[in-house]
């Protein structure tokens, strides 16, 4: 979208101020050991979001040719389009500034400081661009971090809408849905190794997966196949077998094992969150958990038997609000005197506040292998009152 917004901007900017350019060069602006104009000053803010309107020209080429996602050459340009967007945005605050500190310093210190004038803009100048390249920096990161949990609240939901096709023996939907599963889950592959997923098309991303040894040759011809099965099951009257379903899903769940060196599918996550909380590291013995667990026609992750209570587990490896939220509001259905729930989310810096009296949310380290707040949660299933 910033693409399109600095060329909006650049656009409007340029129609506004050419009626008015001869009356702007009048306008002269003191800056202490030079002197210039408003029209050369924006022409400056625009000719930097023109740069960077070339910047994210470069980078849609990127994707426009196979071959070129993974040169180097190509691979900062969107960062570089950005840091110039955030300059010339900010640029006529700038120019304000430093005027306003040229003109303080003309009343209160030249006398003495006769010599501080020639290093107002120097130091300004380099404070800006300091400060812009780590805002900048913090906003990649947050806008990668926001796109990671949209794909892991996608495919939160999309696994649990397979799960209950299958169990509704709705066949070709759950193949469309385990091919929507399986293509999130790529998209986050291709982020974690910086690419945009949303340029590429599906067939040009498996073979970027290939390419980069992610997935086999055969791997490769199966996804091909996967996809083949999905177009039938949307574009053709085909009514495709439990068998034929289970067969494409179970393909997409092996070859899923292969991107787990690179990204923690919502599938592994959960499969790997039941076996540790059974384990020596878990809250309850491995005989007392019950995974899938069924109550009417829903399905929850699973059910624990603690000492007093039974504590339905829903797990995710989202942290989106709005995913987790839906969660405990579909845990609240089933709520009795003997239950409790408890949401298992992997570890992050955000923490969410849940005010839910019988519901506890435990923080699970990938890495560790281990439960971040296990104590506490220990001590609520477990301390006798």
């Amino acid at each position: 979208m910033k693409d399109k917004s600095t060329f909006v901007i650049a656009l409007a900017g340029l129609i506004f101020i050419l009626p008015f350019k001869e009356q702007l060069a009048k306008i002269n602006i003191d800056f202490g050991f030079t002197t210039t104009n408003i029209l050369n000053l924006l022409f400056i803010t625009f000719v930097l979001l023109l740069i960077s309107i070339y910047f994210y020209a470069l980078d849609y080429i990127r994707y426009g040719f196979k071959g070129l996602e993974d040169l180097i050459l190509f691979k900062h340009f969107q960062f570089i389009a950005n840091y110039l967007y955030f300059i010339a945005l900010i640029s006529l605050p700038i120019y304000l500034l430093i005027w306003g500190i040229v003109k303080v310093y003309r009343l209160i210190l030249f006398l003495h400081f006769p010599q501080l004038i020639i290093y107002i803009l120097p130091i300004i100048s380099t404070v800006t661009a300091i400060l812009s390249l780590f805002i900048v920096i913090k906003q990649t990161k947050n806008h990668r971090l926001t796109q990671e949990e949209n794909i892991d609240g996608s495919m939160s939901i999309s696994k649990s809408k397979i799960d209950q096709l299958v169990e509704n023996r709705k066949w070709n939907l759950a193949i469309i849905e385990a091919f929507r599963y399986l293509e999130l889950s790529i998209n986050k592959t291709l982020l974690e190794i910086g690419l945009d997923a949303g340029r590429i098309p599906f067939s040009h991303s498996i073979e970027l997966l290939y390419k980069k040894e992610i997935i086999t040759k055969s791997e490769m011809n199966s996804l091909n196949f996967i996809r083949d099965l999905r177009n039938k099951a949307v574009h053709s009257s085909i009514e495709f077998t439990k068998e034929e379903s289970l067969t494409a899903v179970n393909i997409i769940g092996n070859i899923l094992l292969k991107l787990e060196n690179r990204t923690m599918t919502g599938f592994l996550f959960e499969k790997e969150v039941i076996k540790v909380l059974g384990g020596n590291k878990g809250l309850f013995p491995g005989h007392h958990i019950f995974p899938q667990y069924k109550i009417g026609n829903h399905i929850i992750d699973a059910k624990a038997e603690g000492p007093k209570y039974n504590y339905l587990i829903e797990i995710t490896i989202t942290i989106n609000p709005i995913v987790i939220n839906n969660a405990i509001q579909e845990l609240k259905q089933f709520s009795g005197e003997n239950i409790r729930n408890i949401m298992i989310l992997p570890k992050s810096e955000r923490k969410i506040d849940i005010r839910e009296e019988n519901t506890k949310i435990l923080y699970y380290n990938p890495e560790k292998q281990e439960f971040e707040n296990r104590d506490e949660l220990y001590n609520w299933i477990y301390k006798v009152a």
